[in-house]
């Protein structure tokens, strides 16, 4: 469950000079776009900005998996209910507690056999920002801008002049140049990625 909400990683400004669109007629309408781009590329490929997040779970292996990702940092882990801090364990000496064993994947390991109950407190997103992930989230910001400039007969605007190809159901929503910017590749994918 996240305990801050993701914050728009690209700005309105940002984005009208991406377009070299002038003018602040259209900035609250633009601002919406700019929400809807950074929300349609957190969901494919997780947390952008940084966020606090907790997992409560009732670990039967030594493993948890992190909800949030990629993951940047555990600030805490609990043992439930209220029964104290558990320490970060250490490699080098075998101490008990617990250990990031792939950090960006958000997969926790606890030394001790079972944990039991453990409530943790973490942060996801990515910091420093990548640049493609920028460019992107500006790229998608202007197709859906647009998109909704040329949809006033109704249907689907034409997308001849973007020159790439369509990939059925994928193409229109998330385009080529984007998928790209983002590691995706041509082909859809549910995946997310944590890179």
């Amino acid at each position: 469950m996240l305990t801050t909400a993701p914050a728009d990683w690209i700005t309105v400004a940002e984005v009208k000079t991406h377009m070299q669109k002038t003018g602040t007629a259209d900035d609250d309408e633009l601002a919406g776009f700019v929400s809807a781009a950074c929300y349609s590329i957190r969901d494919r490929i997780g947390e952008v900005s940084a966020v606090t997040a907790v997992t409560e779970a009732c670990s039967w292996s030594s493993l948890i998996v992190l909800e949030h990702k990629p993951v940047i940092q555990v600030t805490k882990v609990e043992r439930l209910p209220g029964l104290g801090l558990v320490p970060a364990g250490d490699r080098g000496t075998g101490a008990d507690g617990w250990l990031m064993q792939q950090p960006g994947a958000g997969i926790l390991q606890h030394t001790s056999a079972f944990p039991g109950d453990v409530r943790v407190t973490y942060q996801a997103g990515r910091v420093p920002l990548p640049p493609n992930v920028r460019l992107a989230g500006l790229e998608m910001a202007a197709h859906l801008w647009r998109a909704s400039q040329l949809n006033s007969g109704g249907g689907r605007p034409a997308i001849a002049d973007d020159g790439q190809p369509i990939i059925p159901g994928v193409a229109y929503a998330l385009p080529i140049r984007v998928r790209e910017l983002l590691g995706l590749g041509d082909n859809p994918t549910s995946e997310v990625l944590i890179g």
